[in-house]
């Protein structure tokens, strides 16, 4: 029985037995048609396809630009197929049992350049300098100091929005931070933003947070 009457005999199947719709069984014969026209330019078929065969498939569904989705798509129908084939005895054993399913690619993180960073901490300070209402200027001035501590000490922003206010009190080029599981770390603080920190400071009410905020924490929440 060749591939096509193979293929017809599954999709046969699936409309009489499981009931699928017009439009599903075209995607599966799209899928599977292709599927067995590759495996016959292999000089295989669905019969007697290897592993390695299917495998090659999926590397060759790669190199046409198909997406990650796509071919597990095309792959999760290749296996009900071969499920098939076996259950009706046309063949032995599953050659996708073992073979992994394709994954969408991370992609890397988008990370600014140093040029990018200094423009945008010189725009945030014009702003936190700049004749504001009492509210925009606190906004602005908060704003600014997040971001020239989140640069020069590289912390995470959970720990960077629970600092203390006694942690910054001091003239000090370190700051001893308290991170995960408790663990301390020290981490450098240059003058920009050590100069950024005293002028904020002197703005804000008493309080034990140097980011105080009305939430039940007490101080800004990362999300903010």
């Amino acid at each position: 029985m060749s591939g096509t009457h193979l293929v017809d005999a599954f999709l046969e199947m699936m409309s009489a037995e499981r009931g699928a719709a017009k439009n599903t069984i075209e995607a599966y014969r799209r899928d599977l048609s292709d599927y067995a026209g590759y495996l016959a330019r292999k000089g295989a078929g669905p019969r007697d396809a290897a592993r390695e065969q299917v495998v090659s498939y999926l590397a060759f569904l790669d190199a046409q630009g198909l997406s990650a989705a796509t071919s597990a798509r095309k792959l999760s129908a290749i296996r009900q197929f071969h499920k098939f084939l076996c259950a009706d005895g046309l063949r032995a054993d599953d050659p996708t049992r073992i073979v992994a399913s394709p994954r969408a690619r991370r992609a890397l993180p988008k990370v600014l350049s140093v040029g990018e960073v200094d423009e945008l901490l010189s725009l945030a300070e014009e702003e936190a300098n700049a004749e504001l209402s009492e509210a925009r200027h606190a906004s602005a001035l908060r704003l600014y100091v997040l971001l020239e501590l989140l640069y020069a000490t590289g912390m995470r922003v959970s720990e960077l929005v629970g600092l203390r206010r006694s942690a910054v009190m001091r003239d000090a080029t370190f700051l001893t931070i308290i991170g995960k599981g408790n663990k301390e770390r020290v981490v450098p603080v240059n003058d920009r933003a050590r100069d950024a920190v005293r002028a904020y400071v002197a703005t804000l009410p008493p309080g034990p947070w140097l980011f105080p905020a009305n939430g039940e924490d007490g101080h800004l929440s990362r999300q903010v």
